[in-house]
């Protein structure tokens, strides 16, 4: 394969993420581009230009058969995010998700992972909020790791967040919601409820009582949650306004922006179906907000 036909493939793989693709379609395209590109006997202009038309048709072919197209035309995706998602605790995770990976999962405080944890609800709050019209910024940065290259301990979390999020409403003004996605401690008795015949996590939002914001951010929580006693009664557990006391930045970051929040959702005993639903339910919520909002 020369370096043209590399180049081909780079661009269309680039193309592929921007309408985030499954990865076994993905998958399944670099294959099929590589076995199309790397055959003998192209070593003419024509030849190259033929190829090219060919993955072009190809990938069109293999993107109508996904479940990408459908996606698309549920989504709007803008370019002026109004949403942003992150996670302090980027590695927190749950027991029935780490069998097998991690030992002692059982136990909330071994109840961590590098993948396979809340950022994985973030995504899904992120897909789900995309699908109904709302722009969405979601960070993934890993700050517990960067917490170890930085010799740092784990109460130093917030101080990481804060240059992330303040990066990143430099170049977003427009972004009105921010939520600090975490996973509860408790055991799944408390943090497990039942709507419509199915098991689902519950949520609690909570709120910085040590930044000039307190007011606005509570009444900010404090209409989610009673939007959430309407539609889904028992999904959330209500609204907590406490002092941080595992960073040196008391607030949460909530003084950057009204209408911040941290959200727990679930607990660590809680699958990701659970969590899921719950997510479900919170970005209908937050969606019906926000259209309301524009509106008013």
């Amino acid at each position: 394969m020369n370096e043209n036909e590399k180049d081909i493939i780079h661009k269309l793989k680039r193309e592929s993420v921007k309408i985030n693709p499954r990865k076994e379609f993905s998958i399944e395209l670099e294959e099929k581009l590589t076995q199309r590109f790397s055959g003998k006997g192209r070593k003419n202009r024509s030849g190259i230009l033929l190829t090219c038309s060919f993955a072009s048709l190809l990938f069109f072919i293999l993107l109508i058969s996904s479940d990408v197209l459908p996606m698309m035309g549920q989504a709007t995706i803008t370019n002026d995010p109004e949403i942003l998602i992150y996670h302090t605790h980027t590695s927190e995770s749950f027991s029935p998700e780490l069998e097998g990976l991690v030992r002692g999962s059982d136990r909330p405080d071994n109840a961590f992972h590098d993948e396979v944890n809340v950022t994985k609800v973030g995504e899904f709050l992120r897909g789900q909020l995309e699908e109904k019209g709302v722009g969405v910024i979601h960070d993934k940065t890993n700050f517990q790791e960067q917490l170890v290259e930085k010799n740092l301990n784990y109460e130093h979390s917030y101080e990481l967040s804060r240059d992330m999020v303040n990066d990143i409403l430099s170049e977003n003004d427009q972004i009105k919601i921010m939520f600090d996605i975490h996973r509860d401690s408790l055991d799944r008795s408390k943090t497990t409820t039942t709507i419509n015949d199915d098991e689902v996590a519950q949520i609690v939002f909570t709120i910085s009582s040590e930044d000039h914001n307190c007011a606005d951010n509570r009444k900010f929580a404090e209409t989610l949650h009673e939007r959430a006693e309407v539609k889904y009664p028992g999904l959330s557990r209500g609204v907590l306004c406490r002092k941080n006391e595992l960073g040196n930045i008391e607030n949460y970051n909530q003084d950057l922006l009204d209408q911040s929040v941290l959200i727990e959702i679930g607990g660590y005993q809680n699958t990701f179906d659970e969590l899921n639903q719950a997510t479900e339910y919170l970005a209908e919520i937050v969606a019906e907000f926000l259209k309301e909002e524009k509106t008013s």
